[in-house]
């Protein structure tokens, strides 16, 4: 299930359970945060694809999550532009 959130603060998709939020007062680079359950990991999408912090998501599921941010790249960074008027 996706579902795709056009608000332009706060959740942005929901894929399989997994929240993605890009947030009003972000700073560079550009980066989401993903939520599901009581786990959280920050991934940045430039200059390349990175996991920078996981606060309880076992190896598989921050494979799943890099996974569905591939899949998803071009609607979360125009998620990203539009949020910070890039």
């Amino acid at each position: 299930m996706i579902d795709y959130y056009l608000y332009p603060m706060g959740k942005i998709l929901e894929v399989n359970g997994f929240r993605i939020y890009i947030y009003s007062n972000d700073h560079p680079p550009v980066h989401v945060h993903v939520l599901k359950g009581g786990s959280e990991a920050k991934v940045h999408l430039e200059p390349e694809l990175l996991l920078k912090d996981n606060y309880g998501f076992k190896a598989q599921e921050l494979a799943k999550i890099l996974k569905i941010i591939e899949q998803h790249y071009d609607y979360i960074k125009q998620r990203w532009n539009e949020t910070f008027n890039q």
